[in-house]
């Protein structure tokens, strides 16, 4: 199952020029790979410069200006938090709330560097069908770096919650039960719940769909499988109700999806 994410360049040049994301129900990440700028919102105002990382979430509004008499360049990445990324991103926000990041480990700084330059190739010149496969483990790179920047000793995800995302992701086409789920790992279905929610952010119910939903935008781009096919294979009972939160989820439904998705053969030549 993958998220939805896309990856591209930004340049800030000339007299005081602003760049500021949409704002929209994803993720933003705004790496700097070089010049210097202030990163902004209400707020806050904090520098950047080669190697920062800025992580907006959802509905958040921030601006990265930079001086008339210097060059910004970075990479913007924007993304539906995947399960495995909403834990590691509530971990970061636990251990740097302001979300700014630099980090003086020079391993994992160069590493993180040669991740996003990856992630913009897969994002921006794809050679085959499976970059969003390879653009989806670049960014969850990234985010386990950062991790380990903050936190090299330990790992605090309760290690109930990483078991039951593990088994949601082998079983989410079947039929899910709570009360199951919760004597997977010895607690109580409203224990399991509540605990859930505080690891990752979102419902067990909210977990599965988007599973389901990212699973099927992928049928959607890279199969013939007809709609109704799709739906009850990823775990739907309905075409109808799959079409309803599958555009809820991604803005059009999925007839329109595919026509605007459908990737063509890339032909290499030399």
């Amino acid at each position: 199952m993958y998220a939805e994410l896309t990856a591209d360049r930004y340049l800030l040049a000339g007299p005081s020029p602003c760049y500021r994301p949409q704002v929209q129900q994803k993720w933003v990440i705004l790496y700097t790979l070089s010049g210097q700028g202030m990163i902004h919102d209400q707020d806050h105002r904090l520098e950047c410069r080669a190697g920062s990382i800025d992580i907006i979430p959802p509905g958040m509004q921030k601006s990265v200006c930079q001086p008339s008499d210097h060059r910004l360049e970075g990479i913007c990445c924007s993304f539906t938090a995947h399960p495995q990324w909403s834990i590691l991103l509530k971990s970061i926000q636990d251990f740097c709330p302001s979300l700014h990041i630099h980090m003086d480990h020079s391993i994992l700084a160069s590493r993180v560097q040669h991740a996003f330059e990856r992630l913009l190739e897969y994002c921006t010149e794809p050679i085959s069908r499976y970059d969003n496969e390879l653009s989806f483990h670049t960014l969850s790179e990234i985010l386990l770096s950062i991790t380990v920047y903050y936190e090299p000793q330990e790992d605090r995800t309760d290690s109930r919650i990483t078991e039951i995302i593990q088994y949601l992701q082998e079983h989410y086409k079947e039929d899910l039960r709570i009360e199951h789920l919760a004597q997977r790992v010895c607690l109580s279905p409203s224990r399991l719940l509540h605990l859930y929610k505080a690891e990752t952010g979102e419902t067990i119910v909210d977990t599965v769909t988007r599973m389901r939903l990212e699973q099927a935008e992928y049928l959607l781009r890279f199969t013939p499988q007809y709609i109704n096919e799709i739906a009850y294979e990823v775990g739907f009972n309905s075409q109808t109700y799959f079409s309803r939160k599958f555009a809820e989820h991604f803005g059009v439904n999925p007839s329109t999806f595919r026509q605007g998705h459908t990737l063509q053969p890339i032909i290499l030549t030399s």
